[in-house]
């Protein structure tokens, strides 16, 4: 809800003011407040830009300290946040007003877990309701505020407890880790601006205090807005109609900006520097080499002259100076000191809860040695592994399919010569009967088996020919 100004009000710069009554231990008191809003640079001083009007949220009287909320999501390259990942909204300022980041003064540094981002916005309005009673909260919270010195001023606050700082400067850096839609770490900082108050009566005019007490960041448009308050007491409410109010933001110059000279002056000794850094490259008279000397004054302002030598004859150069070029060091960005100052911590090492291993861990140390490590041919192994000898077995030849016909003749021609060499065994068997001539056509059970001859006897040992021959000449039938 827009609320509507009491009193006339001269806004400074681009912002929006008004100025509201109220009464503290029954006395009137007006109070103005002023809002601009300041868009992000990265590692550099905010833009400032018009902004909407105040509301009713913003439009309180006091506020004992500053307030610091954030609103927006957590962003994470790569990926969606973890549970363990763990975003940062800090800040610093500096020792002096404009001045260097080192040693800044820690103001706010809080860190959450991504999925406890809210917890870096306003307060819901039941935890402010819980401290005041009902009826003092509805004369609070009146067209005109009734307030008593007795009451709980939180009430005003609307950031949490560990969000709220001491009254801002306007120079403070603004850290954003994991909070900024496109930057994993985000630094800003407040343009130098001064909240200014001053009340008109007629042609005379008397500054009153203000100060900023509020700045709320919203992380998805990188912009935040600030606000400053300052009140002053009247007699009565007659008093308004001859009363104007100028409020608004002033930048600051730095203490840098301070001491240096006019402008004059200062080009001026930026021509000098040029006059004096001026060099003439001229042509050598031996060796083709290129000399480097301090040249007089140059013809014309900051011009390098290239000049070939005059008489080759002349005598030669006596002294040739050599230029060295140094890199300057450059200092460190706002990013390495803030993070040098936040004590910068990363997910992995302190955020991230402990693991108990499911075994014995063993402290890291040098290998311990074993017997028989260095075994030959493995990977580590120093000695390569021996050559391998092929087993033979005498008692087994393979034989070539192309000579298994000859193998084989050959093989029946020495059974053969052995079996002449052998006498002929005696048999031992009674004559055949008249039934073994006919034994085709008796009956299977009286029918006799025919005669079969009595296999070889084989030694044990090495196998023979006769085995070996009869084993080839089966398979070579199939």
């Amino acid at each position: 809800m827009t609320i509507v100004s009491a009193v006339p009000v001269t806004c400074i710069g681009p912002v929006r003011a008004l100025a509201r009554l109220f009464r503290y231990d029954g006395r009137l008191h007006v109070v103005a407040i002023a809002k601009t809003r300041l868009v992000f640079v990265a590692d550099g001083p905010m833009r400032t830009q018009l902004p909407p009007d105040i509301t009713s949220r913003e439009a309180v009287p006091y506020r004992p300290a500053a307030d610091v909320t954030f609103s927006g999501l957590v962003h994470v390259r790569g990926g969606k946040p973890s549970p363990h990942t763990v975003a940062r909204l800090a800040i610093l300022r500096p020792r002096t007003v404009g001045g260097a980041l080192e040693n800044a003064e820690t103001l706010l540094n809080k860190t959450l877990r991504a999925f406890e981002v809210d917890g870096f916005g306003p307060l819901p309005s039941s935890a402010r309701h819980a401290l005041l009673p009902v009826e003092e909260r509805a004369s609070v919270d009146a067209p005109m505020p009734q307030l008593q010195s007795t009451m709980n001023f939180a009430y005003f606050h609307r950031a949490p407890t560990d969000q709220r700082t001491a009254h801002l400067r306007g120079d403070e850096w603004v850290w954003l880790e994991r909070l900024h839609p496109s930057i994993e770490r985000f630094a800003s900082q407040l343009p130098v601006l001064h909240a200014t108050g001053a009340i008109r009566v007629a042609q005379a005019e008397t500054p009153f205090q203000m100060r900023i007490d509020t700045l709320a960041i919203d992380g998805e448009s990188a912009w935040c807005d600030l606000l400053a308050r300052g009140s002053f007491a009247i007699t009565s409410e007659a008093d308004l109609e001859y009363i104007r109010v100028i409020a608004g933001f002033e930048p600051v110059r730095s203490a840098s900006e301070e001491a240096a000279p006019p402008a004059d002056e200062a080009v001026t000794q930026i021509q000098r520097k040029r006059r004096d850094a001026t060099m003439i490259l001229e042509a050598p008279r031996e060796r083709g080499t290129m000399i480097l000397e301090p040249a007089p004054l140059p013809r014309e302002r900051g011009t390098m002259i290239l000049e070939p030598a005059a008489d080759p004859s002349r005598a030669p150069v006596r002294r040739a100076s050599t230029v060295i070029l140094e890199a300057e060091e450059e200092e460190p960005g706002p990013l390495t000191v803030m993070a040098s100052a936040l004590d910068e911590r990363t997910v992995s090492d302190t955020d991230a809860p402990a693991t108990r291993a499911p075994f014995q861990l063993i402290k890291a140390g040098p290998p311990r040695s074993r017997k028989n490590s260095d075994i030959p041919g493995a990977p580590w192994a120093s000695r390569p592994a021996p050559s391998a000898t092929p087993v033979r077995d005498a008692s087994f030849r393979t034989l070539d399919p192309d000579d298994a016909e000859a193998a084989a003749l050959e093989l029946k021609a020495r059974l053969a010569a052995d079996a002449e060499k052998k006498p002929a065994p005696e048999s031992t068997k009674k004559p055949a009967s008249k039934k073994a001539a006919t034994w085709r056509n008796l009956p299977e059970d009286e029918a006799a088996a025919p005669e079969v001859p009595a296999a070889p006897k084989i030694k044990v040992g090495a196998p023979t020919a006769a085995v070996k021959q009869s084993i080839y000449d089966r398979f070579r039938k199939r």
